[in-house]
């Protein structure tokens, strides 16, 4: 991909949302790239690091990261899961996005979602909430399992 300079040296800036050029409407910083997620849990890890590369897309303050381990063994993984090693740190309240899971979690049916806490780059697995918390979808020991997951949140 060409580099911002030549982009705006061949083509000019790209404003959003105005007829005239100001500096809070310039699409100055568009990234993509690759991170290194690491599938693991809350009591313990697997006794094998289940490490796979991510990627992303950052526009601005706003990225959305994506992530897919298959055919991976969990041996040892205890607790809730996580997914480690996201790109940027998150700088709203909270984020949310899916996630698909076959034979890596053993509560709550089919989870549906996966949770980023403010100030954090630990992806969490949920399937619902009880009154007061989010409840975490627990890991399951397993020699093929499947995830894929993302997220879409601020950059803080």
């Amino acid at each position: 991909m060409p580099s911002r300079a030549r982009l705006a040296a061949d083509f000019g800036s790209v404003y959003l949302g105005v007829t005239s050029a100001t500096a809070a409407n310039l699409l100055d910083d568009y990234e993509e790239g690759t991170w290194t997620g690491t599938f693991t849990a809350t009591t313990s890890a697997p006794s094998t690091a289940v490490t796979v590369a991510g990627g992303y897309t950052k526009v601005g303050d706003f990225v959305n990261a994506w992530i897919y381990f298959a055919s991976r063994n969990t041996t040892g993984i205890e607790g809730s899961i996580q997914i480690t090693g996201l790109p940027f740190t998150n700088g709203a309240t909270v984020a949310t996005g899916n996630c698909l899971s076959r034979y890596m979690h053993s509560t709550g049916g089919s989870a549906s979602s996966t949770y980023l806490a403010a100030g954090d780059t630990t992806l969490q697995m949920i399937y619902g909430k009880d009154t007061s918390i989010w409840l975490a979808a627990t890991a399951r020991v397993s020699t093929a399992g499947y995830f894929v997951a993302n997220v879409a949140y601020k950059v803080a």
